[in-house]
């Protein structure tokens, strides 16, 4: 035959085998000569396009010494990663000088894995909640079917991806603050590959991260009850800051112009759930009374099955409720001028408690005189005075006693 790299008539022996791609590739083609001694041949290979047994199809590629060395010379060939379409192509092993002839072997690889380019496998990505990232490559092959394989914590986050010959595009916008994983698989030929991104959603400056939301925290409510009593100023149980529920509880009032008040402080704590929480059994409409908004009461499970109540709750994101609800908080010292009826009524009611204490008394001493007295009655119409019942007399009737005896 005539040598492909000449244009001479010198005689060269071949063999030709065709081979298919199955999809879009590259195809890795060795020839190596498998004799020994004088056996031994120059291999030389060509990779033609189509089924061409007669050698007639168009040359793609070829090559002499790039194989395995093998002692002083390099006698093996090799085509390697040569991108080829799907299709059929035809190998023609050779030599590389006229009519030598021997044993040789041909090897035929595959590699239909896409590839990625442009871009880290793996790239980790920050963005404000609520805006949108995106992230671009190329791959090849061009046929490759791209796709979003996985997203690990998939609520709170909108992906997409799109690609067009080789060119790819994620775009993500988080809706909650999070991490999330987002994998997209790039197939062909029964293979893949895969590309990771990892998408870190933070909360904007100023905000305060939630429950899976972002926030601007919102003012205290005020609360619904509070407490005021007077005590004594110089009661050994004031020390200024003194924390106890029951502190104003057994205060005294003083009757002078000025007096100390006894206010409770309540500390207040926060907490924030999302709306969607299941503990949450339900929430009041907004309660405000004389132009004051005291929030919402939501009723919620506790972990050991308690049925629970805040008051002081409040919408802080369209997510998250943020509940305000005092402690039995600080007591504190103030003093405050008295009005004349404030330090009347104490005196009034003290006047009146002893007026009855004495009533009290005094009626009871009588009713006991007079049962003494029935006593003697009774025992000088038998026909005497009983000893015992005049003794009684003198008791209970100490004014009259003597006189009687």
């Amino acid at each position: 035959m005539r040598h492909p790299r000449s244009g001479d008539d010198r005689v060269f022996y071949a063999s030709r085998h065709t081979f298919r791609m199955a999809a879009a590739g590259w195809v890795t083609i060795d020839l190596a000569n498998t004799g020994s001694g004088s056996d031994r041949i120059d291999a030389y290979v060509l990779l033609l396009n189509g089924n061409a047994p007669d050698g007639a199809g168009t040359r793609l590629a070829h090559d002499d010494d790039s194989g395995a060395p093998d002692g002083r010379y390099n006698l093996d060939s090799r085509i390697a990663r040569r991108f080829l379409q799907p299709g059929v192509y035809t190998i023609e092993a050779t030599t590389f000088g006229p009519r030598d002839q021997g044993s040789y072997r041909v090897t035929v690889t595959a590699d239909y894995k896409p590839k990625i380019t442009g871009t880290a496998a793996q790239a980790v990505m920050r963005v404000e909640n609520g805006d949108t990232v995106t992230r671009k490559w190329a791959y090849t092959p061009a046929s490759t079917r791209v796709a979003l394989a996985a997203v690990i914590s998939t609520d709170g986050i909108d992906t997409k991806v799109t690609a067009d010959q080789g060119d790819a595009t994620l775009t993500a916008t988080p809706s909650e603050v999070g991490t999330y994983d987002v994998y997209v698989a790039h197939s062909n030929g029964g293979t893949t590959s895969s590309l990771h991104t990892q998408i870190i959603s933070y909360c904007p400056e100023g905000h305060i991260e939630l429950p899976s939301d972002c926030g601007l925290p919102q003012r205290v409510l005020a609360a619904r009850s509070s407490y005021q009593l007077a005590f004594r100023p110089d009661d050994n149980r004031v020390p200024k800051g003194y924390e106890d529920s029951n502190f104003c509880a057994g205060v005294k009032t003083a009757a002078k112009r000025w007096r100390y008040v006894c206010r409770q402080m309540p500390k207040v704590q926060r907490s924030y759930m999302s709306k969607s929480d299941p503990r949450i059994l339900g929430i009041s409409e907004p309660f405000s009374s004389s132009g004051t908004d005291y929030g919402r009461t939501m009723l919620w499970l506790s972990s050991d099955g308690e049925v629970l109540g805040r008051e002081g709750c409040q919408a802080v994101t369209a997510k998250v409720w943020q509940c305000d609800w005092h402690t039995s908080g600080i007591w504190t010292i103030e003093l405050e001028e008295a009005s004349l009826g404030d330090l009347a009524r104490p005196a009034i009611r003290r006047l009146l408690a002893t007026q009855a204490e004495i009533t009290a008394q005094v009626t009871a001493a009588l009713v006991k005189c007079a049962g003494a007295v029935l006593q003697v009655l009774a025992s000088l119409r038998q026909g005497g005075l009983d000893p015992q019942a005049g003794a009684a007399v003198a008791t209970d009737c100490p004014e009259v006693g003597p006189s009687a005896s």
